[in-house]
């Protein structure tokens, strides 16, 4: 008896255990799936509010405005959302007597639980419910309109702006402020009657915008301001802030106050300073000088000769073996963070050695523990301030042993400045179709890298791509190229004449209209190749077709598509229509609803 007690008891043991061990089990299986889930939700993209003009041509004095209020969930669902805005001083709510009912739900499954309005600030603040909240995924979502009326007499631009807090019940936002300068700015395309033209409405931009740009005759202006707070980058170039003469350039003061009048702007923007790690330009860095830099820390020759940067008499290389060069170059930057809110730094010319006739100039030996010094200065440099993001311009050249020593320094930097994609600096056409794949793929192969890429076109040519219809071919196609590789938050691009604003013309004056396109984000990882060196790309809400090849190419359409001129639309095709990309040309279209 006592033998049978012994044995259910061992029974009742083992089922005790077996059932421990599965809740166990169970629990972390539940716990590391929803670990699991927010893991992924939070490396998802945020989603997005924004506001959207929906009747903008007819946007004018004395006329009404209707404001659309839009989430992009990016993939979250939810069911509430909770927002404030403000609105400029030239806009009024339409019904002045009753202010809700300017307020309307776009969808019959968004329901308004709160609307308060005080006209005296300016200021709405809306709660509501999305009902069907938990079918929501990656289309934009109309979900409030406010109707206003733009004062008689006044003037654009038209100013909506989110206060601290937007929220939804399950994530945060990125939201996007809206400044809008009117209707009618839209270049025609030559190709268009006008009589026919349709202005389409601009939900969101689709890539990212970034700029590298200094004024050599002083500070911004209030216009130029505005201006740069649109993009989402703004480097700073050496040469901003003097009054235009050779001595002068190079006022870090003037850094400082562009960088903190840009940050009030756009709390978002991010700002890097500048700092040349190869070499000293005397006639443009004067900040080094005035920073302490001694003679010593210059890179010589075997000869004990300043060596010369490129066959450019008055640039010379510095001495990146120097470990006090170093040091005080690091302490020097870290002193720029009191003084002004950059979120980082661009290195320029952070490139090694690969000229035979500087190698020979210093020996093969010194020439490589330079590349290690450049290594060493890069690394130095992040775990000194390991909050902030450091982007090296970089990558210049196609040629693989050159890439090969820039990746190698690459392994301590955030991001990657390319200033010759798509077009060869200071060069007028297009490069040849292998050197455009290579441009393309060389952007994914960074960012599978775990880099941010910021690619630059630099057109040699002053002229507005909206004013002249062959900038703006070029614009269109490099712009296109960008886009074969683009993904969200991990590459950038800009299309300009080079880094400045002066007496000669402006890189903010270089604009593409399609960059307004709400093309929505990609389908897929990279481009597709329908034929032959037309590259093809599908994004939420269009297509956009790159023809490098020498020659007029003919493709099928996959959907009912509208040919788009920049924000104009064009004529529509139904799906597998046949047509024809001019050689070295972009086609850019919007998905018929």
């Amino acid at each position: 008896m006592n033998d049978i007690h012994i044995n259910m008891s061992n029974v009742k043991l083992k089922t005790f255990f077996t059932i421990a061990i599965l809740c166990v089990t169970v629990w972390f299986a539940i716990n590391w799936f929803f670990s699991f889930q927010h893991r992924s939700r939070a490396s998802a993209a945020l989603p997005t509010l924004y506001f959207e003009i929906e009747n903008e041509k007819q946007a004018s004095p004395g006329a009404k405005i209707n404001l659309n209020i839009i989430i992009n969930p990016n993939g979250t669902s939810f069911t509430s959302f909770d927002v404030t805005f403000t609105f400029g001083e030239n806009l009024t709510l339409s019904n002045e007597l009753n202010l809700e009912s300017n307020i309307l739900p776009l969808e019959n499954s968004t329901v308004l639980t709160k609307k308060e309005l005080s006209p005296n600030s300016n200021t709405i603040h809306l709660q509501g419910i999305k009902q069907d909240g938990s079918s929501i995924g990656e289309a934009p979502i109309r979900l409030v309109q406010v109707v206003f009326v733009m004062k008689p007499n006044s003037k654009f631009p038209l100013e909506f702006k989110w206060k601290e807090g937007a929220k939804l019940d399950v994530s945060n936002l990125e939201s996007k402020d809206l400044t809008y300068y009117g209707a009618g700015n839209a270049l025609l395309s030559p190709e268009l009657n006008k009589s026919q033209i349709q202005k389409v409405t601009i939900d969101d931009n689709l890539h990212n915008k970034m700029i590298w740009v200094a004024r050599i005759d002083g500070q911004f202006t209030e216009k130029e301001f505005s201006e740069l707070a649109m993009y989402d980058i703004v480097i700073i170039e050496a040469t901003h802030g003097g009054d235009g003469s050779l001595t002068s350039r190079g006022n870090i003061q003037a850094w400082h106050d562009a960088a903190k009048k840009l940050k009030q702007l756009n709390p978002k923007i991010k700002i890097f300073s500048y700092f040349n790690v190869s070499i000293i330009r005397p006639y443009m860095d004067q900040q080094y000088f005035d920073g302490g830099f001694k003679d010593e820390w210059y890179l010589r020759s075997s000869s004990g000769e300043k060596v010369i940067y490129n066959g450019k008499p008055l640039i010379h290389y510095v001495d990146l073996t120097n470990p006090q060069f170093r040091t005080w170059a690091i302490r020097w930057i870290s002193s720029w963070y009191a003084l002004a809110p950059y979120d980082g730094v661009a290195f320029d010319t952070a490139v090694p050695l690969t000229n035979n006739a500087t190698i020979n100039e210093i020996s093969t030996h010194k020439a490589e523990l330079w590349n290690q010094g450049m290594i060493d200065f890069l690394s130095e440099a992040k775990k000194s301030f390991s909050d902030k993001t450091f982007f090296v311009n970089g990558i210049n050249y196609p040629s693989p042993d050159y890439n090969l020593g820039t990746y190698t320094m690459l392994k301590s930097n955030d991001m990657i400045f390319n200033e010759r994609f798509c077009i060869g600096y200071e060069e007028k056409t297009p490069k040849n179709p292998s050197e455009i794949h290579s441009d393309i793929d060389l952007t994914i192969r960074l960012m599978d890298m775990g880099l941010v890429v910021l690619n630059k076109t630099n057109y040699r040519n002053w002229e507005d791509p909206s004013k002249n219809y062959g900038n703006l071919l070029l614009s269109r196609f490099c712009y296109a190229a960008s886009l074969m590789a683009y993904r969200q938050n991990r590459s950038f691009y800009k299309f300009g004449i080079g880094y400045f604003i002066n007496k000669d013309g402006s890189e903010l004056n270089q604009k593409i209209p399609e960059m307004d396109l709400a093309l929505g984000q990609p389908l897929a990882d990279k481009y597709t190749e329908p034929k032959f060196l037309v590259l093809m790309r599908e994004f939420i809400n269009g297509v956009v077709y790159l023809n490098v090849s020498g020659v007029d190419m003919t493709i099928e359409l996959p959907y009912n598509l509208i040919q788009m001129n920049g924000s104009i639309m064009g004529e529509k095709y139904p799906a597998n229509t046949s047509i024809t990309i001019p050689r070295r040309t972009a086609l850019f279209f919007l998905k018929a609803k």
